[in-house]
């Protein structure tokens, strides 16, 4: 079956997937227990979402040793999308179990400690196998149990901004754009 990658990501029906097995290089996103993506189409200035239940990774690896050559730049950001996807949850829910409020609160914690301790030593495994746990629990659905109505406006008024922006070194230097 050919099929353009765009009229996926366009309101059409997943019906079949093969098995994803994923192995975690970027603890940010969750991607590694979650069943959503986002591409940007620069022809058409889109980020656009999917996200179906068939696309779950079958087999995850999350090891931290793999993410000790990434850049420290990345790891900052990272920072900042586990934060901003916890604090969406947490601020726009109409309702939030104060279960929920603390385990967010933790994870945030954990994150900015996390990474103080890898910023001083980039091969303290440990605090990498702690961020990476908590990027994926900010991002795998856990922070949202219990949780309703909530959405993720700064993503994306984020989103909107980056495919705005014409000039083209600029947009590169938005990591999540």
């Amino acid at each position: 079956m050919k099929c353009d990658v765009w009229e996926l990501y366009r309101d059409k029906e997943i019906t079949f997937a093969l098995a994803a097995y994923v192995v975690l290089t970027l603890s940010a996103t969750g991607s590694e227990m979650n069943a959503g993506s986002v591409l940007t189409n620069k022809e058409t200035k889109e980020k656009i979402y999917f996200n179906s239940p068939l696309l779950y990774p079958k087999v995850s690896v999350i090891n931290p040793a793999l993410t000790v050559t990434l850049d420290t730049s990345y790891l900052v950001y990272s920072v900042v999308d586990i934060i901003a996807h916890v604090l969406e949850v947490c601020f726009t829910a109409e309702e939030h179990p104060e279960i929920q409020n603390r385990f967010c609160e933790n994870i945030i914690k954990s994150v900015i400690k996390t990474t103080e301790v890898i910023l001083e030593n980039p091969n303290n495994i440990d605090a990498r196998g702690e961020f990476a746990l908590c990027a994926t629990r900010a991002s795998n659905g856990l922070i949202s149990l219990g949780v309703r109505k909530y959405s993720f406006p700064n993503h994306m008024i984020e989103h909107s901004c980056i495919m705005c922006l014409t000039e083209r070194d600029l947009r590169q230097s938005f990591p999540h754009g």
